[in-house]
This record gives C-alpha cells, structure tokens and sequence, in this order.
C-alpha cells in the first residue's frame, strides 16, 4: 500500500487560495470578499470549502493517519524526498487519482525525472479579477488574521508559521 501523505500550506495563505477558487464557482455559489469568506468559514456552517486548513487536514484528509507531511512552499523538493524515502527496493507504484491500484512502476530516479522533465509546478487560484492573488498580507484586517493564528494554531506552532 503507498504512504499516506498530506500537504501543509502557510494558512493565511492557504485561506487567500481557497477564496480564490471557491469564489464564483457554481457548486458554491458564493461570490462574497474575502472577509466575507473568512465570515463563513468562521460560522463553520459550509462544507468543505468553508473549513479551517486544521479541520481540513485532520478530519476531512486524515493527517492523523498520514505517514508524511509535505510543506507547500517546498513542494517538489517535498515530493522528491517522498518519493527516495518511500521507494521499495528503488521501484514505487504510480497509482491512479482514484487509487484504483497502480498503473505503471518507476524507479524513484524515473519518477523524479518525470517532474523535472514535464516542469511541473502549481498553478494559483485566480482573483476574482483574473490575477495571481498575491501577497496574501494585503487580504487581512487584525480581527480575521487572528481568527486564522486561532483555527490553525497547531499548524502555525507546529510548523513555524508566521504571517509575516
């Protein structure tokens, strides 16, 4: 069975990203500010797309099950080291998105290659004006930056997170 692995994200970044990409969306419906969405996610009434980054990782994703934890701000070099530490005998199962079993077995040396040769990288959720969102500092006021050193406490501490 592959390993269980989970990402964290700076979370008053990660809430700017999540506005971005809930804000319009059909199976939403919500076309609120980001304070306003702080507002929801505050209420907790929403499902998921209104939860806290905590509540996301632990009851949604079962980080408390997870054998890793990749942090966002290093996610290939994170991927990578997955990748060498998990490898079986060298040889990793590439599964499928649905976990259906795997597809195709690589060397951790192929996977790698692989990444480095589709120059993968993460593609932002867009503003509402159709730009990257970002320094993420801009979106907050005193009150709702608390809310969020509040919610996520366990991954600011746990991983040194800072809002500056």
């Amino acid at each position: 069975m592959p390993p269980a692995v989970t990402i964290v994200r700076n979370p008053w970044e990660w809430y700017v990203e999540r506005w971005c990409r809930v804000r319009g969306h059909p199976m939403t419906c919500f076309f609120g500010s980001f304070s306003e969405y702080l507002e929801e996610v505050r209420r907790g009434e929403r499902f998921p797309d209104f939860r806290t980054q905590t509540w996301c990782l632990m009851e949604w994703l079962g980080a408390n099950d997870a054998d890793d934890v990749i942090r966002f701000e290093n996610l290939f070099d994170e991927i990578v080291r997955i990748v060498l530490k998990y490898a079986r005998d060298n040889v990793m199962a590439v599964y499928d998105a649905c976990g259906q079993g795997p597809v195709e077995r690589m060397t951790a040396e192929e996977i790698v290659r692989y990444f480095i040769s589709q120059e993968w990288h993460y593609r932002p959720a867009l503003t509402p004006e159709g730009e990257p969102p970002g320094d993420y500092k801009r979106y907050y006021t005193e009150e709702n930056r608390r809310w969020v050193e509040e919610w996520d406490e366990i991954i600011i501490k746990g991983f040194g997170y800072t809002f500056d």
